[in-house]
């Protein structure tokens, strides 16, 4: 089964609707196989189980098999992750357009600390969702290690059950091994904040867990 970011994206719902799950990320390789799958849930069921309803959901639902092994679930006493993981917060993003460039400046927090990216580019009919996350990704690059890597590889905004949903892919390099992360963000009047929250999308509870 070829996995696209549109695949990757409804399996993510999917398994989110099991009993106890709060976040789930998968992360697939450059032959978009699926390497890794992160589980956040709650303590109330044996991770064992929440492991096979796991694999139950991608055979039966998308007809895709995922070995145990790869499977990862961490458990929380309390239901409210945001005090468990640490996470990138959105602050404000500013677009800017003079002549032919245009430039982006996206403000967020970590850990009590407010740190800026900037990014600018020659603007083109297609260049604006772009532009935006690569400046969102210089905002959280200084949280990354030596050698490892965030790099943009698609985006795109696309209809979804009447709704505009933005898509972002991006390649996590470490060593040797690439993943591939995808986030989503719906689309309102600030499309600007929704590519910046897509790039988080795809970050947050993975890029910052050990």
């Amino acid at each position: 089964m070829k996995i696209t970011t549109q695949t990757l994206i409804q399996m993510q719902a999917a398994l989110e609707k099991i009993e106890g799950v709060h976040a789930s990320k998968l992360m697939t390789n450059d032959k978009n196989e699926i390497t890794e799958c992160h589980i956040l849930a709650n303590s109330q069921r044996h991770p064992k189980q929440i492991s096979k309803d796991v694999q139950s959901v991608l055979a039966t639902t998308f007809e895709y098999r995922i070995d145990h092994r790869i499977i990862s679930v961490a458990q929380i006493e309390n239901s409210s992750t945001a005090k468990v993981l640490p996470r990138i917060v959105y602050k404000s993003v500013e677009v800017n357009k003079k002549e032919q460039m245009l430039s982006a400046i996206v403000t967020c927090k970590f850990d009590d600390i407010e740190y800026e990216g900037k990014y600018s580019g020659v603007a083109t009919k297609n260049s604006e969702f772009r532009i935006v996350a690569e400046a969102t990704l210089e905002a959280v690059r200084c949280h990354i290690k030596d050698k490892e890597h965030i790099v943009l590889e698609g985006y795109s905004v696309h209809d979804v059950g009447g709704l505009m949903v933005a898509n972002v892919v991006l390649a996590f390099v470490r060593g040797k091994k690439e993943y591939n992360f995808v986030g989503t963000a719906l689309v309102n009047e600030h499309i600007h904040e929704a590519y910046v929250k897509a790039v988080f999308d795809a970050l947050n509870r993975v890029l910052f867990v050990e």
